[in-house]
């Protein structure tokens, strides 16, 4: 799943082959059950993008996990998930201005830390409801995640919500990336180390 979905970028032309659809991104913590505070130690960096349609409805996600949240690691992600037309919509984040440097738009809202609008439509609407459900999947199913494999979990979700409007092709899907994926053997995966991008 996770193979699969990196041939796909987020943000391209709409469903009706019109203007690149507004693509909201932002930095997400998963995981740190051993963190002592609040603070972002033991948790893994993720940056997570969505696609917004001009009715307000989610489009595709896509998300991935990086070091640290640079200008460098934000080139990386627009350049491994989003299309070179997407019109990027971040929060104030200094190193969200990055996605702007490989010629894609870019706007910022500064929230000042405040909860964004819940209403359909709104801004970071959409990418606010995929990260919850990130979240619920992840309590739901797995209670907590290995860092170690955690772009796994965020290919798998993503794979399944990009899916979602088209379930009774899913298994058909799974089977074809299934036969065209990479050989993997128990040993390799649990030896894979975590290779966050950035």
């Amino acid at each position: 799943m996770t193979e699969r979905e990196s041939r796909y970028l987020v943000g391209g032309p709409g469903d009706d082959g019109g203007a690149a659809l507004v693509v909201e991104a932002d930095d997400v913590y998963l995981g740190g059950e051993r963190n002592q505070g609040s603070g972002p130690a033991g948790k893994t960096r993720v940056i997570a993008a969505a696609e917004r349609h001009p009715g307000g409805r989610m489009g595709h996600i896509a998300m991935q996990v990086v070091r640290g949240f640079t200008a460098a690691a934000v080139q990386a992600f627009g350049a491994a998930c989003l299309a070179p037309t997407a019109h990027v919509h971040t929060d104030g984040l200094r190193a969200f201005a990055a996605f702007a440097t490989t010629g894609r738009s870019h706007q910022r809202t500064i929230t000042a830390s405040k909860r964004p609008p819940r209403q359909r439509g709104a801004a970071f609407f959409v990418l606010n409801t995929a990260i919850a459900n990130l979240s619920t999947a992840i309590k739901a199913t797995h209670k907590a995640i290995s860092a170690k494999h955690t772009n796994d979990y965020l290919g798998a979700f993503c794979w399944t919500t990009n899916r979602r409007r088209k379930m009774a092709e899913m298994i058909p899907a799974l089977c074809r990336a299934i036969a065209t994926s990479s050989n993997l053997t128990r040993r390799s995966v649990f030896a894979q180390k975590i290779v966050p991008i950035g």
